[in-house]
């Protein structure tokens, strides 16, 4: 077995970079290895429109150009809420963005918002507005991203009991590419399974690595959708060992402060964040499956070959050692 293993730089389809001090914080992190990256656009304020996110990319961009990253490939995006209109749908799509992220308005079972920056989401996916935003994403070819869970549902079935949602969705619109991001569910996963092979899932390592028991013990690995049963860890698994090209690298990783996430657990934030161990941690746990293999398609070759994107130049050299851990980076505790 050697001691070396070297991949291609990552395709991460599902990023939260922040802005301000804390985008020039993580971004390094990132832009180390990730040669493609999909910024979310649940900032504060959010990304609604196509003058925000051409001021967004601007303000990656020069952070990325001040590391030396300038060639690396950002693929932005818009949030959708209940006043977005077709006509900024063909705008931004005119203006070349990769896609549009759509969060269900609404408190979860206990009363908080879904997730981070989820406020100002789609109340009805099915008003009549929100129909003709689909469909003219459809026509533009732009990829609807989804934070797959019903809100008022115990967290617990969210996601399962967003199933429904999704298939009406495509049974509308046959050709419109979905993305269900951060796939945590065995039911989920079946579901994906099912559809057309432009329905695509993202697979995070906190959902891909750890179980429920293990999140409720440590508030770094607070996220939505929640961490699950062993179950559902397995069937995640059991996709990425065959090498299902429908189950992609998106991370979600979603900085916090410490002082954020280290509160009573109801009040700590939810988002986990990996981008300094990303390779390592990968590295580590394929290697303990005897999967290394899997890991290239895994990162970045199917989410390239599902877009047709450009495979990023350069690569990552990984040596196998132990994996050293800071306790904190930019004021900010990693997953482990």
């Amino acid at each position: 077995m050697s001691d070396t293993l070297v991949l291609p730089m990552f395709a991460n389809m599902h990023c939260h970079l922040r802005q301000g001090v804390m985008l020039r914080n993580v971004l390094p992190h990132s832009a180390a290895h990730d040669g493609i990256i999909l910024p979310m656009p649940n900032t504060d304020p959010h990304i609604a429109n196509h003058v925000d996110v051409s001021m967004y990319f601007v303000e990656i961009l020069n952070e990325l150009t001040s590391l030396g990253h300038e060639e690396t490939e950002l693929l932005m995006t818009i949030k959708m809420t209940d006043d977005t209109t077709p006509e900024e749908i063909e705008q931004v799509a005119e203006q070349g963005i990769f896609g549009v992220k759509v969060y269900p308005e609404g408190k979860d079972s206990a009363g908080r918002e879904l997730t981070t920056g989820a406020s100002h989401g789609l109340t009805d996916f099915f008003a009549p507005r929100a129909i003709e935003c689909f469909a003219m994403m459809a026509k533009h070819g732009l990829k609807l991203l989804l934070h797959g869970e019903l809100p008022e549902a115990d967290e617990r079935y969210a996601e399962a009991y967003f199933i429904p949602t999704l298939l009406r969705l495509h049974e509308l619109f046959l050709d419109l590419q979905i993305s269900v991001e951060h796939v945590s569910c065995e039911a989920m996963v079946a579901a994906i399974k099912r559809l057309p092979s432009h329905i695509v899932g993202t697979v995070t390592p906190q959902h891909l690595l750890f179980t429920r028991a293990e999140m409720l013990s440590n508030p770094h690995l607070k996220c939505k959708p929640t961490i699950k049963t062993v179950f559902d860890r397995n069937a995640l698994w059991s996709e990425v060992a065959v090498g299902n090209p429908k189950f992609l690298w998106g991370p979600d990783c979603a900085p916090h402060p410490r002082a954020a996430k280290e509160k009573p657990w109801e009040e700590a934030a939810n988002g986990c964040f990996s981008a300094p161990i990303q390779p390592e941690l990968l590295a580590t746990k394929f290697s303990e499956r005897h999967l290394e293999e899997r890991l290239a398609d895994f990162t970045s070759g199917f989410a390239c070959r599902r877009y047709g994107l450009t495979v990023p130049k350069g690569t990552i050299t990984l040596v196998r050692e132990p994996l050293k851990v800071e306790q904190e980076y930019g004021g900010v505790v990693p997953i482990m």
